[in-house]
C-alpha cells in the first residue's frame, strides 16, 4: 500500500507553472491523502498505451549520465526529451518546467548512535 497526497485548493490557487507560483502555505491548507497499490507494469508494457490509459510504459536510453548536475541537465538533457517527447507525441511544442533528481547515495545516513 502506496500513500499519495493530493491537494484540495481553497480558492482559485490555479497559476501557470511555467513561472514562479504561490509558495506552498497556500497550496497545501488542506490534503487528501489516498492509499493506493502500486503495481510494476514494466513487464505488462504493451497493455497500455496513451490513447487508452493516457499514459505509456517506455524505454527511451538518452546519451546523458550527469544526472547531479542541474546546469548539464538543463543543457544536455532538456533538449534530448524535447525532441524525443516532441516527435513521439506529434506536439508543436514541448515545456519541461522542472525536473527532480533523487539518490539516497546525496543523503549522509545516520550512524548506530544516531550522530551523523
Amino acid at each position: 500500500m502506496f500513500s499519495i497526497n493530493y491537494v484540495q485548493p481553497v480558492g482559485d490557487l490555479e497559476y501557470d507553472q511555467r513561472y514562479k507560483g504561490p509558495g506552498a502555505s497556500e497550496l497545501t491548507q488542506s490534503v487528501d491523502t489516498r492509499h493506493i497499490d502500486v503495481t510494476d507494469i514494466r513487464n505488462q508494457a504493451n497493455d497500455f498505451n496513451l490513447d487508452d490509459q493516457g499514459f505509456e510504459a517506455v524505454r527511451v536510453a538518452f546519451d546523458f549520465d550527469d544526472y547531479q548536475n542541474d546546469d548539464a541537465i538543463r543543457e544536455h538533457l532538456y533538449p534530448q526529451v524535447i525532441e524525443y517527447l516532441r516527435d513521439q507525441l506529434k506536439a508543436s511544442e514541448v515545456l519541461i518546467f522542472d525536473h527532480t533528481y533523487r539518490s539516497t547515495s546525496l543523503w549522509t545516513k545516520p550512524s548506530i548512535t544516531g550522530r551523523q
